[in-house]
């Protein structure tokens, strides 16, 4: 027996993607995560939906911080 299914759907962006270049808010916040725990912070793009994404868009620099989600799902897991 042969099948077709036709599908169709809409879609609409709802957040505009942001990258904060590397400055003064980048620095510090960089050499303060180095300072108190010793380590040297990786900046990723793969942290998933933000809302800087709406904070960007005003112009303002946008910073966040987290320990990366596989991380923290084998936390959660232990």
């Amino acid at each position: 027996m042969k099948t077709s299914t036709a599908l169709y759907g809409d879609w609409w962006l709802s957040g505009q993607p942001f990258l904060t270049a590397r400055g003064k808010l980048v620095d510090a916040v960089v050499n303060a995560v180095e300072h108190y725990n010793e380590i040297k912070p990786q900046l990723l793009t793969t942290g998933g939906t933000s809302d800087g994404r709406f904070i960007a868009r005003m112009g303002a620099q946008v910073v966040e911080l987290g320990r990366s989600m596989p991380l923290f799902i084998k936390l959660m897991n232990v």
